[in-house]
C-alpha cells in the first residue's frame, strides 16, 4: 500500500459496510488480530463460488494499490493543477473561462480552484445551466480513472471547447483523451498515476486487457489497474466480472466509513457486525489456519488451509470457547462439570477427545511442547 492508514480493524469494518452484502442476509464479519491479521465472512450466501474467488481476488488488487489522499494532500495537488492553468493560459484569459465539474468529487477541487485561481462567482456554473458557449469550459474532478465519466459529460455538451482539468489521472489515459477528442484543448493532471496490470498480471496481462477493453466497449478511454486513489470524501467505485450474468458489477470498498464519507451512508444501510476473534492461551489454542466467529445460534469454523467448515452447537460449542479460554483439558472439565449434570470422568473423556479431533483437523495446536499427547479421536464420537 501507499500509506500505512489502514489497520485490519479498518479494512474489517470496511467489508462489513460494502453494499455488496445488501442482498445477502446472515452474514457477519470476523477479524483475528493474530497471529496474523485475518479477515472472513461468515454466512450463508446467494452468490457462487467464482463469484466470491472475483470478490476475493479483487479485494487483494485493491489493497495492494492502495492509495490515499488526505485533505492536506488534496489541497496540494489543487495547487499544482492551478499553477498548470495559470502557465498555459495565462491569468487574463482564465478570468473570461467558465468552470464546472462532474459530480461529486469533482465539486470538493472546484471549490479548492475557485479559492486558488480566485475566481468570480459568475465563472462557477452548474452543468444543468452551462449556458451557449462564449468561452472555454474547464471541467474540474478529483480524479480520472479510465475516463468513462468525463465522456459522459462530453455527450452532452458537444459544442464546447473544454479544458480537462483534474487531481490524479495516467499520462496514457490523459493522451488518449487528446486524441480521441479534438474539441479537448488541454488535458491537466495534478499527478500521475502507475499502471500495476502488466506487473500484477503478469503473462496473463495481455489477454485480460483484450477481454477488459471488450466489456467496456467504446465507453472508456483506457483500460488499466492503476492506484486505488481514494479521498476522505470519494472512493471510486470498482467492477468485477459476473461469469454468470456476463456483466461487470459494483465490486469492493476498501476504505471504512470513519475515513472516507461515501462510505458512510446515513439511510438504507446498515453495516452487518464485525466480530473480534480473542487469541488463544495455554497449552491448546486455535491454530494459524482457523477463522471462528458466532453466525445466529452456530459457532462457525473454518479452517482456510483446507477450505473446510464445521458448525458447533450446544455442548460442542461451549467445549470450544472453553479451550479457547483456558487451552487445557482440566480447566475445560472443570468448568462444564459445573455446568451440565453429568459424570466427571465420562465428560474428561469427551473432553480429549473433542480436543483430538480439532487437533486433527487443524483447528487447534499445541502451544508449546510441553503439552500431554491426548487419545486418538474415536469413530464413535
Amino acid at each position: 500500500m501507499r500509506c500505512g492508514i489502514l489497520t485490519s480493524l479498518h479494512l474489517a469494518r470496511a467489508v462489513a459496510a460494502n453494499p455488496i452484502w445488501s442482498e445477502e442476509s446472515h452474514i457477519t464479519v470476523v477479524l483475528r488480530p493474530a497471529p496474523d491479521a485475518m479477515i472472513g465472512v461468515l454466512g450463508y450466501f446467494n452468490v457462487s463460488n467464482k463469484q466470491l474467488d472475483a470478490i476475493g481476488w479483487q479485494l487483494n488488487s485493491l489493497l495492494s494499490r492502495l492509495r490515499y489522499v488526505d485533505y492536506r494532500q488534496a489541497e496540494s495537488g489543487s495547487q499544482r493543477v492551478g499553477r498548470a492553468l495559470l502557465e498555459k493560459f495565462g491569468r487574463s484569459a482564465l478570468r473570461a473561462f467558465r468552470f464546472t465539474a462532474i459530480p461529486r468529487g469533482g465539486y470538493i477541487v472546484l471549490g479548492m480552484l475557485s479559492y486558488l485561481l480566485d475566481l468570480g462567482k459568475e465563472q462557477l456554473l452548474l452543468p444543468s445551466s452551462l449556458p451557449k458557449a462564449s468561452a472555454p469550459l474547464v471541467v474540474v474532478d478529483d480524479c480520472a480513472i479510465t475516463g468513462f465519466r468525463f465522456r459522459q459529460f462530453l455527450q452532452r455538451f458537444p459544442e464546447e471547447s473544454i479544458i480537462f482539468a483534474h487531481l490524479y489521472s495516467h499520462p496514457n489515459l490523459r493522451r488518449a483523451i487528446l486524441e480521441q477528442e479534438p474539441r479537448v484543448i488541454a488535458c491537466i493532471g495534478g499527478h500521475d498515476l502507475h499502471d500495476h496490470a502488466p506487473g500484477q498480471l503478469g503473462e496473463r496481462y495481455e489477454n485480460w486487457r483484450g477481454e477488459a477493453a471488450t466489456r467496456a466497449g467504446d465507453d472508456r478511454y483506457w483500460i488499466g489497474l492503476p492506484e486505488h486513489i481514494c479521498f476522505p470524501w470519494n472512493e471510486p467505485d470498482s467492477g468485477i466480472w459476473n461469469p454468470h450474468t456476463e456483466r461487470v458489477e459494483h465490486g469492493w470498498r476498501v476504505l471504512p466509513p470513519e475515513l472516507c464519507l461515501k462510505n458512510r451512508p446515513l439511510v438504507d444501510f446498515e453495516a452487518i457486525p464485525v466480530q473480534i476473534q480473542p487469541e488463544g492461551k495455554g497449552a491448546l489454542k486455535p491454530s494459524r489456519a482457523v477463522l471462528f466467529g458466532v453466525l445466529e445460534s452456530e459457532l462457525i469454523l473454518g479452517n482456510v488451509e483446507t477450505g473446510n467448515s464445521y458448525s458447533l452447537q450446544g455442548v460442542s460449542a461451549r467445549m470450544w470457547q472453553a479451550f479457547i479460554e483456558y487451552g487445557n483439558v482440566d480447566d475445560v472439565v472443570s468448568t462444564l462439570v459445573q455446568i451440565y449434570a453429568v459424570d466427571e470422568a465420562r465428560l474428561r473423556a469427551d473432553v480429549e477427545t473433542f480436543a483430538s479431533q480439532l487437533l486433527s483437523l487443524g483447528l487447534l495446536e499445541h502451544n508449546n511442547d510441553d503439552y500431554t499427547v491426548l487419545p486418538a479421536p474415536t469413530s464413535s464420537s
